[in-house]
């Protein structure tokens, strides 16, 4: 049985108030796990712009993720919120082009990966 058929009344109820998403932390807990303990994998990177929501965003930290970026001010955000995060467990996702911006991220730690299109 489902998570979500197991607490059905619960969820229902929510749903009154305004629409809404909903996580199951120990699902969370085991997908995170799961990814993070496979021998084949270095690590993860959360995509930020996915759901930056700050519950999610504490999670995968707390669970070892890195995070992948789509721009300057998501890793700021990052940086804000986890002042102690290691530069290397950020990923500017930059367009075809590198700019300023991509080189001044490279220059301060954070991986950054090209888009091909």
């Amino acid at each position: 049985m489902r998570w979500w058929d197991l607490r059905r009344e619960d969820l229902l109820a929510l749903t009154e108030q305004a629409p809404i998403y909903v996580y199951n932390d120990e699902t969370m807990n085991e997908i995170f796990f799961d990814l993070l303990s496979m021998g084949v994998l270095q690590g993860i990177y959360y995509p930020y712009g996915l759901n930056p929501h700050p519950q999610m965003l504490q999670k995968a930290f707390e669970l070892g993720a890195s995070f992948r970026c789509n721009s300057r001010d998501q890793i700021s955000c990052l940086k804000r919120m986890f002042p102690r995060i290691a530069p290397e467990r950020l990923c500017l996702l930059a367009g075809s082009a590198v700019d300023r911006a991509d080189r001044h991220a490279v220059y301060s730690g954070v991986n950054v990966g090209m888009r091909i299109s």
